[in-house]
Formats: C-alpha cells, sequence, structure tokens
C-alpha cells in the first residue's frame, strides 16, 4: 500500500483496477472445469494485465518503453471481449457453439497480435507514434489494421450484448438477474473504449480502463456472493414443463437444484427460495430417499409412487419419474423429475375394492358385472362398448335413464355415443368441453351426486337439459380413468323422484366404470400392439428385400451386371458334373476387348466403363438362362456355353465380336472402333477339369492376340479361327 502511495495516483488506479481482476479470477476459479468459467476468468483476466499494462506506460518515461507497453496491452484487449462473447454464448448454451466456432473467434485477435508486435516492419496498425508533454501515455496515429480490429472489436461486443439481452428477456427472473449483471459489468468497459478512441484528450486511457473495472467489480461480487453463479446455469429450459400440471424439478449435472414449477412447490411444501442453488439432497426426507438414491446411482425411466404429507397436512400420494436431459451433442446436463398426483386414481382403487366385496351379495349385480366383463373382452370399439356396457346398466339397475359419453382432450369435445332415456336409446349431441355436468365430473376426476334440489344445483355446473322439458331429480355420474386420464364419464338419472339411489348401485356404476376404462385401455393396447406387429411385418418384407439384393449384389459385377468370379469358382464345378454325368458337351470362352489400355490412356476411364459396359449387354442378351457370362478381371470376360461343341461356340463367339464392333463409344473415331479376341476350350475334349479348361481357352485367347487380334481361336488350333465377319448368321447356326 506505501508503494502504491508513491506512484502517479493515474498508474496506482491501474494497478489497484489489475489486482480486483486478479481477485475476481481467484474467487471463480473453482469453476474453471466448466466452460462458461474458463471464458469469464479468461475475459477478467484480460482486463487485469490490460489494465496492469496501461499502468505500466504511465510509469515508464521514454517512447520507446510507452511503445511497448502500448503493445502489451493488446495482450489484453485480445482476450477481453472474444472471451467474454464465448462466455454469454456458453453461460447460455447456445446450439449453435461449436469448437470450430470457439476457433474462428480467435482468428482476427490473434492476427491483431502479430500486427502490433511487427508493425515496426510494415506500419499497419499504428503510422505514427509520438509524446505530448501533458500526456501519461503515447499517442497513436492508427493505421488501417487498427480499424478492421475496432471493427470486429465492436461487432462482437455488440453480438454479445444483444445475446445477453436475449436471453435476459425470455429467462425467469432468477436467470434474469443473472444475464442482466453480466451484461451490465461489460457494458462499462466497451463504452469507456469508444469514448477514448473518440477524444483520447479529454478520456486519458488509464482512467477509461480503471473506471470500468471498479464499477463491473461490485455488481460481479453482487452475482457472485449472492447468488451461486455458476451453479444457476440454465439448464435446457425450454425443455421444462413450467405450466405442466403435474409437479417438475429440474437439477443440473451437478447436482443443485435450478428450477421447480408451482406444482412442485404445492405437493413438497417447499418455496422456490428455499431449494434453487441448493443440492438436491436438500430433500432428504423419508419419503423422497428413494428418489435421491435414484439420482445418485442414475437410474432413470421407472415410476416410483411415494406418500407425502402436504403443508396443510394433507397426504397425497405422488407417482415419481426420473428422467436426464442430454444436450444436442449427447452431453448430460441434469435432470428433470416430474411428480404426478395420483391420489384421486388411489382412492378409486380402494373404493373399488370395497364395492366388489359389497357386489358379491347381490348376484343381479355379480351377473352385471360378468356380462360387462365379456362385453369388455369381446369388444374392442369404443362405441360399441358405450352401447353394450350402457344398456345393460340400464337394465341391472332399472334406471330410467343413463347416457355414455366419452371426452377427446385434443379436440375440446363430449360425444355421447349412448343415451338412453325411458327405454329409446339414441345417440347423445356433441357438447364443448365445458358445458354441462359432464364437464365437471371430468375436471373433478371424482364421482358426482345431486339427489335433491338438482333444478337449483344444476345452475352451478351449467347444466344443459336434453330434452330441455325434463329436469331430473337424482342424478349420478362417474369418471372413466384410463391409465390416470379421465376418457368420459358414465351417468345415471332418475326424472321423478330424488333420492333415487342407493349407495349399492353407486358403487355398481363405479365399478363399471372402472371396468370400461380396463376395456378401452386394452383396446388401446390392442391398436398399439396391432400397429406394431404391422410395423414389424414390414420391416421383415424389407429385410427380405433387401437380403436379396445383397446376395444378387455378392454374385454380381456392379459395371457389367454379370456374374463374377466368385459367382464363376462356385458354379463351374457343379455344371461340369452335370455334363460329365450325362455326357455332354460345353465350352468355354475367354473374351478380351483388343488394346483396352489404349482406349483407356486415350480416351479416359469413362470411354473403357462404356466399353465394358457395352460388352457385359452384349453377353447379357446374346446368352441363354443354362449359360454363365461372368466378368474374369479387368477387360477380360468368360462366358460357359451349355451344351455347345467348338463349331458352335466359334459361330457364337464371332457374333458377340460383330456386335461388339458396333458399339459406339463417344469421342472415339470410326476407325478406331473396339474390337475383340476369344479363345474356346472344350469339355471334354480338351480337358474334363475346370480350371483346366479356362486356362485353356486363356491360351487360346493368347493366341488370339498373336494372331492379330479381333479373332476367335480354338484351343487345338495353330492358326487363328476364319473370320465370318460378311456372312450373317442364320437362326440354324445360333444355338442361343
Amino acid at each position: 500500500m506505501f508503494l502504491f502511495l508513491n506512484l502517479p495516483w493515474k498508474a496506482a488506479l491501474d494497478f489497484t483496477s489489475a489486482l480486483v481482476a486478479v481477485g475476481i479470477v481467484a474467487i471463480i476459479s473453482r469453476h474453471v472445469h466448466t466452460k462458461s468459467g474458463r471464458y469469464f476468468m479468461l475475459a477478467v483476466l484480460g482486463a487485469g494485465e490490460f489494465a496492469a499494462a496501461v499502468g505500466m506506460e504511465v510509469l515508464v518515461p521514454t517512447l520507446a518503453g510507452k511503445i511497448f507497453w502500448g503493445k502489451m496491452q493488446y495482450v489484453g484487449l485480445a482476450l477481453i471481449i472474444p472471451a467474454w462473447f464465448l462466455f454469454v454464448a456458453a453461460y447460455t448454451r447456445q446450439p449453435w457453439m461449436s469448437r470450430r466456432v470457439e476457433i474462428s473467434v480467435w482468428f482476427i485477435p490473434m492476427l491483431t497480435l502479430l500486427a502490433v508486435w511487427t508493425n515496426q516492419y510494415h506500419h499497419l496498425y499504428w503510422l505514427n507514434t509520438w509524446l505530448l508533454p501533458y500526456a501519461e501515455t503515447a499517442v497513436y496515429e492508427h493505421g488501417f489494421f487498427f480499424w478492421v480490429f475496432a471493427t470486429y472489436h465492436y461487432s462482437l461486443a455488440v453480438l454479445g450484448f444483444l445475446l445477453a439481452y436475449w436471453q435476459t428477456i425470455k429467462q425467469p427472473q432468477l436467470y434474469r438477474h443473472l444475464a442482466l449483471a453480466f451484461t451490465i459489468s461489460a457494458f462499462p468497459a466497451t463504452l469507456s473504449n469508444v469514448l477514448y478512441l473518440i477524444d483520447p484528450y479529454r478520456y486519458p486511457l488509464s482512467v477509461m480502463v480503471t473506471v470500468p473495472i471498479l464499477v463491473s467489480a461490485p455488481i460481479l461480487a453482487w452475482a457472485f456472493f449472492s447468488r451461486p453463479v455458476f451453479a444457476l446455469r440454465p439448464v435446457a429450459y425450454h425443455l421444462f414443463f413450467r405450466q405442466n400440471a403435474d409437479a417438475g424439478l429440474m437439477v443440473n449435472a451437478d447436482g443443485f437444484v435450478v428450477d421447480a414449477n408451482a406444482r412442485w412447490l404445492e405437493l413438497s411444501g417447499y418455496a422456490l427460495d428455499e431449494i434453487v442453488g441448493k443440492p438436491v439432497s436438500i430433500l432428504s426426507s423419508s419419503p423422497w430417499d428413494v428418489v435421491l438414491q435414484k439420482i445418485e446411482q442414475r437410474e432413470y425411466g421407472r415410476i416410483e409412487n411415494i406418500s407425502i404429507e402436504t403443508g396443510s397436512g394433507e397426504p397425497r400420494f405422488v407417482a415419481v419419474q426420473i428422467l436426464p436431459i442430454y444436450e444436442e451433442s449427447g452431453q448430460y446436463i441434469g435432470v428433470v423429475i416430474t411428480g404426478r398426483d395420483i391420489t384421486a386414481e388411489e382412492e378409486a382403487r380402494r373404493q373399488i375394492e370395497i364395492q366388489s366385496t359389497a357386489l358379491e351379495r347381490n348376484l343381479r349385480h355379480v351377473h352385471l358385472l360378468y356380462e360387462v366383463s365379456q362385453v369388455a373382452a369381446s369388444q374392442t370399439e369404443p362405441d360399441v362398448l358405450a352401447r353394450a356396457i350402457g344398456e345393460r346398466v340400464r337394465q341391472a339397475l332399472e334406471v330410467q335413464a343413463v347416457y355414455v359419453a366419452f371426452y377427446e382432450k385434443e379436440k375440446g369435445l363430449i360425444t355421447i355415443p349412448y343415451w338412453n332415456l325411458d327405454g329409446e336409446a339414441t345417440p347423445g349431441p356433441t357438447l364443448r368441453y365445458g358445458e354441462g355436468i359432464t364437464s365437471y365430473v371430468i375436471r373433478t376426476r371424482q364421482p358426482l351426486i345431486i339427489d335433491e334440489n338438482f333444478s337449483q344445483r344444476g345452475e352451478q355446473y351449467n347444466v344443459v337439459h336434453i330434452p330441455p322439458d325434463k329436469v331430473a331429480k337424482t342424478w349420478a355420474g362417474v369418471p372413466i380413468i384410463v391409465a390416470g386420464e379421465t376418457i368420459g364419464v358414465i351417468s345415471i338419472q332418475d326424472y321423478e323422484k330424488e333420492h333415487a339411489f342407493t349407495p349399492r348401485q353407486i358403487d355398481i356404476l363405479t365399478t363399471v366404470a372402472a371396468t370400461l376404462g380396463v376395456a378401452l385401455a386394452n383396446a388401446r393396447l390392442s391398436a398399439a400392439l396391432q400397429k406394431e406387429l404391422d410395423e414389424m411385418e414390414r420391416i421383415s418384407r424389407e429385410l427380405a428385400r433387401a437380403n436379396e439384393r445383397l446376395q444378387i449384389q455378392a454374385v454380381r459385377d456392379p459395371l457389367t451386371n454379370l456374374f463374377n468370379r466368385r459367382y464363376l469358382s462356385d458354379r463351374l464345378e457343379e455344371v461340369l458334373a452335370v455334363h460329365r454325368h450325362n455326357r455332354r458337351t460345353l465350352c468355354v470362352v475367354m473374351l478380351d476387348i483388343d488394346h483396352f489400355k489404349r482406349f483407356n490412356d486415350t480416351y479416359g476411364h469413362d470411354i473403357g466403363d462404356v466399353l465394358l459396359k457395352g460388352l457385359g449387354e452384349i453377353l447379357l442378351i446374346h446368352t441363354r438362362k443354362t449359360d454363365i457370362p461372368c466378368r474374369y478381371g479387368g477387360e477380360e470376360f468368360l462366358v460357359v456355353l451349355s451344351d455347345v461343341k467348338a463349331e458352335q461356340a466359334v459361330r457364337i463367339a464371332e457374333k458377340w465380336r460383330s456386335l461388339f464392333s458396333q458399339v459406339v463409344a463417344p469421342n472415339v473415331p470410326p476407325h478406331e472402333n473396339p474390337t475383340l479376341s476369344a479363345g474356346i476350350s472344350m469339355f471334354p475334349k480338351h480337358s474334363e477339369d475346370g480350371a483346366t479348361l479356362i486356362s485353356m481357352a486363356d491360351q487360346a485367347l493368347y493366341r488370339a492376340k498373336q494372331s492379330g487380334r479381333d479373332c476367335v481361336v480354338v484351343y487345338e488350333r495353330a492358326l487363328p479361327a476364319p473370320r465370318l465377319k460378311t456372312r450373317p448368321l442364320a437362326d440354324s447356326d445360333n444355338p442361343l
């Protein structure tokens, strides 16, 4: 401190600012394992280095010293804004944030450092530098690259501010304060830099460095000490169902509670400020132990039913499920814990158990349940189920009216497929959700009985009277629940007397509703299974087709579609065995395109492919199903001709040669049309061994090449076979 008192006051402020920056870095160093923490530390470290370099420039008296420390300032300047921009992007978990983006952000700053430290050779950054008597830092005349860096610098700053502002307005209040704190803390540094560029004489550099850091420090101190900043990074907030009717709690990968919706707070009895930013272990109480254990062991997906007491002491049953959250890159970032209140379902289940025991006392009711179960087991169509079960309820309970209504949540409509009044069964009207007493039962998910003063009490339920001239004296309705979701109501009415239904009848109605719910659930399951079976059948067909294609590809040459050498090896001995057993002849024809390498070298491989495809097409068309045309390798082709003697094989090969001479290759002059040479061996005359026959055919082909090419030679012949170019083949000559 004594040393600082002996320094010029501007330099002392600069060094103080640098120490403040170092203190901030020390505070957040425990978050160096996070990407946002590392970039934030880098930005603050750059600001501290910049302030220290400015202070040194103030102290150094010579122009050369000031220029050196002016260059050192750019080490910090090159870090501040890029690191701050990347911090904002990482902190707000932008989906476009990638390693390539991170590297590209540093390209201009690195070029700037190179330009600054080599300025004496090119003067692209500073054109001139001088000292003024009243200025504590050097005065710089800026060059072209300075404005490149300044434009990039401020553009990146504006983008960072806009990104932080966007996150500020779209995040909840808890995160909004933090995003706003970071935005405000970065703004003074940018503003001071702009003022210095506008008038460096009025706004000296040392003051414009010190003030922003000293102003931003209290703001950052508030963010770090009042809120666990890096523990409260937003975690895929768009996945969090804040308005969901189910309870929801979000925990990040570090084990801190990030947020909770209103339903969770209601069920758990905690306040939001009591849990956000705290370790999830604060939920340690008997009902939550199993949930905490699942989080620690990373066992997700399974639903656990727990019993808790709300703040008012009311017991509730909650179905809790833990689901992991991953970024698009696959990185694990936390879990969301959902809790669905199943108290009503548990109560309904217990009521059904009690009512089932009571129903056993009445044979008629038992018979009704039997019939209902039979219908439920034999029918899967919802409307058919509604009509069948509704009619049996009307007869068994001897009521004047009964209806079965279904709720279509997606459309917000209530349909009544079965409605019977005084023995007349007709479909009921379609209502919008919210109209009538049925909507009330669906919403509350509880049975409702009105057995007196229905005309007055019905008004509070927005009853729609159908028909309008008949008003029920007694009305009872029970919700139909499938997998915890209310999908309809079954109701009975009496239009002549109040208190018309006994508790036993209501119990029966509740059991029938539960049975109908199970039947509808089975119908849904059956439809889903059928859909899955259809999908499996479709996949099986596709696999069969794919397997067939693979089998074809395994034995076919992809360019010519002829059989490949592997297929020839597998089939030749089988064919020879059949011919040997039946004492039949066959010929092996080896073909080769003359001067094929010259065509490739002169006109390119595309022309070579045209020739290969052309010959392949000729062999595919002008061979029989019993023959084996294959591409033997490169420009060599081999055909096994069944039941053919050497003389016939010669005529066939001559026909192939003639047809091949007519193949048109692009950009090839007519006088250089391709030609074909062939060699023939015969079974069993020349050999009974497949490999030997191929070798003999190859030797005959070699003799054809020696004889001037464009001809056909049989293995035993000493001279090339006569050419039959001028004589057209008669049908009797062609065994094909």
